[in-house]
């Protein structure tokens, strides 16, 4: 009796907690379907913000619907700041501020975000270099010894702002050692080690002269110039006539001559400004920064267009930067094609100042480049100059096939 009981009752709860398993997997269905849900719906909501903010325009043009789109994006979790960060690939730099605001939004609603995942995030160089840099400073935010010590392994950096940081940290540590340890060969042979690791991993030029005079007080023979990129030989040709202002979009002959035929080499005599015949000449710069001073080679000439060209020999078919400094109004053509513009008279100049995008050949390519001079008295009137260089996105030179491997900054290496 005890044992038949004892059986019924098994069976009872058998079947109870039979119902029991059915109620809690029907429970965790509905779950899993809920998250499902949750996730297609914080997906499209993440895509329509994003589409929102990319669409917003300088001048104003989208503010409102952007502004709505952060607001939307604040309110997602913490979970799906990566998914935000994912959007700054192939954003414009303003849309990149918005969704700056966006993540700011979420980091700010849920107090932490997930370590692990932004960790992930930073370590892969093929993110967005501007979101990358945003997780890093999240991060590290006023950690110090956490900010030391991910620096220090990040002199080589995808993100220019990240490796700018760490070089800057790595300068500030070989101070500091030099001045501990001395003045001993082992000790200077060190530091310079240290300081030509860095010189092939900067980027930014105030940090380049820092280290090429560094490496120059311990005795090494550089080539600033070649580290750049910057093209060091030109042949010219004029002056011509730009009093008032007024020939920028002057096709002159040399012009003319090169976007008809951009693969034939330049020669022939011209009629010049007030009709003086000019020809080309060969100018070669014996600056680090690659600088050419075009006032010096036309005796301080105003009012005035010169043309300069030359030639680089490129091991591939790439895609470039081309990258331009110069005060005074100019264009620049890569094989007969407009890369830069800029009518701009003494405003600035500076090393990377404008900045166009080139697709080189394997061989064999022209630049050409229009200088022009107005006739402004002011002593800051009076530079004629430029510089270019040849490099990828991050600022790393692309050489040309014929410059050679060993050279000394500020003598003529025969390169272009």
């Amino acid at each position: 009796m005890h044992s038949s009981w004892k059986r019924s009752s098994d069976v009872a709860v058998g079947m109870s907690s039979g119902r029991v398993w059915v109620a809690s997997l029907a429970a965790l269905l509905l779950l899993l379907q809920t998250s499902l849900l949750t996730g297609a719906e914080s997906t499209e909501k993440i895509r329509n913000a994003v589409a929102a903010i990319k669409s917003v325009q300088a001048g104003g043009g989208g503010n409102e619907a952007a502004s709505e789109a952060v607001r939307q994006l604040s309110e997602l979790p913490a979970a799906d700041v990566v998914e935000v960060l994912d959007a700054f690939s192939g954003a414009s730099p303003l849309a990149k501020n918005w969704l700056m605001g966006g993540v700011g939004a979420i980091a700010q609603k849920n107090g932490k975000l997930p370590e692990e995942r932004l960790l992930a995030f930073l370590a892969d160089s093929s993110r967005d270099a501007d979101a990358r840099y945003w997780v890093f400073e999240y991060l590290t935010g006023s950690d110090a010894a956490t900010r030391e010590k991910m620096l220090s392994a990040m002199t080589n950096d995808s993100s220019l702002d990240i490796r700018y940081l760490a070089i800057e940290q790595a300068l500030k540590k070989l101070e500091d050692s030099a001045k501990q340890e001395g003045a001993n060969q082992q000790a200077a042979n060190s530091l310079r080690d240290s300081y030509r690791k860095l010189f092939d991993e900067v980027r930014h030029p105030e940090q380049l002269k820092t280290i090429a005079a560094k490496l120059r007080e311990l005795g090494d023979s550089i080539d600033v110039s070649r580290q750049y990129g910057f093209l060091m030989s030109w042949s010219l040709v004029g002056p011509f006539d730009n009093r008032n202002q007024a020939s920028f979009d002057v096709v002159y002959a040399p012009e003319k001559n090169y976007l008809a035929a951009p693969d034939a080499k330049p020669d022939g005599s011209f009629e010049g400004k007030e009709g003086k015949a000019c020809g080309w000449i060969s100018a070669q710069s014996d600056s680090d920064e690659g600088m050419l001073d075009i006032a010096a080679l036309y005796d301080k000439e105003k009012g005035a267009i010169v043309y300069a060209y030359t030639e680089f020999l490129s091991a591939d078919d790439v895609e470039v930067d081309v990258r331009l400094g110069c005060i005074n109004a100019n264009k620049v053509w890569v094989n007969g094609k407009e890369v830069l513009s800029n009518e701009v008279y003494h405003a600035a100049s500076s090393i990377d100042q404008y900045v166009g995008r080139a697709a080189l050949r394997k061989g064999r390519n022209t630049i050409l480049i229009k200088v022009c001079q107005n006739e402004q008295t002011e002593a800051w009137a009076q530079d004629w100059k430029f510089q270019l260089r040849i490099c990828d996105s991050t600022g790393k030179a692309i050489l040309a096939t014929d410059r050679p491997v060993a050279a000394t900054a500020g003598k003529s290496d025969g390169s272009k």
